[in-house]
């Protein structure tokens, strides 16, 4: 199992040809006569990945991290971030933001 780290701003799609992967690793990955392809997130990773992957050009022209070895973990979710003032409002300590005419 491999997996592939993009440390750059924009989202990857490694492609994966016949000529240079299906016919080294002896298996056809392709669908209908179209490559294979493995989408990798800008800053993300895409885990659990084939080593076939590697064969692939793409892998060295964009610049991916790989990390061989690795098993497939599910990570486990994080609760989102919310601002303060919406906490706060929640617990109903958000006063309406007006002033008194006294």
């Amino acid at each position: 199992m491999v997996d592939l780290y993009n440390k750059g701003p924009r989202a990857v799609i490694v492609t994966m040809p016949h000529q240079s992967v299906c016919v080294k690793v002896g298996r056809c990955t392709c669908s209908n006569g179209t490559p294979a392809t493995v989408h990798v997130p800008a800053r993300g990773a895409a885990k659990g990945l084939d080593d076939a992957v590697l064969l692939s050009p793409d892998v060295a022209r964009f610049g991916l991290t790989v990390r061989k070895g690795a098993a497939p973990t599910k990570e486990p979710q994080k609760e989102p971030i919310r601002p303060a003032a919406f906490a706060r409002a929640e617990e109903g300590k958000v006063r309406s933001g007006r002033r008194s005419t006294k």
